[in-house]
């Protein structure tokens, strides 16, 4: 199988479940093109790095990061189902099956999770698969009874020998689905056009080009160490919902302006590297979004004492006009592939993984 996987931390690194499912006997390819501290939009950017035709699945993984978007109303709830539509036009017409990944947090344990009805209702309604993290965690518990902390590496994060489990059943359960006699059927809707636009690739965008790179990526970035503007043509009908930049190498608060809208966007310097030496690529929702009106200012103007004042910046994520076209819808059931798990195999790989993880 072939296998390409669009998250945010949890799809990250040695202590994720992508570590057992790369490594996984029926993985024949495996890239990643995750970015940590995202959300569902950066998927403007993340969904056109690679062609879908070259994998079988595409793992995404957003829904824990957006459970704190979700308490900001019923406004953000329909932000983020019309950005999730992107992905059933983009694999409209592709051998390439998407997965909706829910991942377990410590809060939406606790409190109920927002993210998780949102993204399930939206995988049933879009006739997409999806795995059910918190289901998977309640059944893992029964076979591997525990004190709920010792699921957890952190609050937002499953514990290294949960998150490996994990992998090692995604990999059996997908090895199944493509097994199956998957009914690919055509639906128009009515969604949002979106684009991702790179500030690199504009000439008249003031500082200096600068390419940066960690584990998962390589980019080009804009560096501006002066207060300053930044004027961007943009559309009519078109409206800002996120910014790219690195957060280990920006500090400035910023004003992004269209006409009389507009927001303050600060996203603070718990994660400024002072060395200079990390990079943390980043596609951060804009709140509110801001409607535009053929040109965005974007103004860092402010300063702030004792720190450097610095901001690497990558792009914009903008959304369109509605307009009806022809996107994926799969038929199947059950599609909850947790759903769908042995318990002999869950107890087994459960154990395993924790006698080789945990030590």
């Amino acid at each position: 199988m072939k296998i390409a996987v669009i998250g945010t931390s949890n799809s990250i690194g040695s202590k994720g479940y992508v570590r057992s499912l790369e490594k996984s006997g029926y993985v024949t390819k495996f890239d990643n093109f995750s970015l940590g501290h995202s959300t569902s939009v950066a998927l403007p950017f993340s969904l056109f790095r690679f062609n879908p035709d070259d994998y079988d699945f595409c793992v995404f993984d957003f829904a824990v990061n957006e459970e704190s978007m979700l308490g900001g109303g019923p406004d953000r709830v329909f932000e983020i189902e019309s950005r999730l539509d992107l992905i059933v036009e983009r694999l409209h017409g592709t051998k390439c099956i998407p997965i909706i990944l829910i991942m377990p947090c410590q809060l939406g344990l606790d409190r109920g999770s927002l993210a998780r009805k949102l993204y399930i209702d939206f995988a049933r309604r879009r006739g997409v698969p999806y795995f059910d993290g918190y289901h998977y965690l309640s059944r893992l518990r029964q076979v591997a009874p525990f004190n709920k902390d010792f699921y957890f590496r952190d609050p937002d994060h499953l514990a290294p020998w949960a998150a490996y489990a994990l992998g090692i059943i995604l990999a059996v359960q997908f090895k199944e689905l493509a097994a199956r006699n998957l009914q690919r059927r055509s639906k128009t809707l009515s969604v949002n056009e979106y684009r991702y636009i790179s500030f690199s690739d504009l000439a008249d965008v003031p500082g200096v080009r600068e390419r940066r790179s960690n584990s998962l990526v390589t980019a080009d970035f804009i560096k501006i160490s002066e207060p300053s503007n930044i004027d961007i043509a943009v559309g009519d009908n078109e409206t800002l919902i996120g910014v790219g930049l690195d957060l280990a190498n920006s500090t400035m608060p910023m004003r992004l302006k269209s006409g009389s809208q507009g927001c303050d966007a600060d996203f603070g310097v718990n994660y400024f590297d002072k060395d200079g030496e990390k990079t943390i690529f980043v596609i951060r929702p804009v709140v509110p979004q801001v409607a535009l009106n053929k040109t965005l200012t974007i103004s860092m103007t402010a300063r702030r004492d004792g720190i450097a004042n610095i901001q690497l910046l990558h792009g914009i994520a903008l959304q369109g006009a509605r307009r009806p076209t022809e996107t994926l819808h799969l038929v199947m059931e059950p599609f909850d592939l947790s759903s769908m798990i042995n318990e002999d195999t869950l107890k087994l790989t459960a154990f395993t993984a924790m006698g080789s993880m945990v030590k």
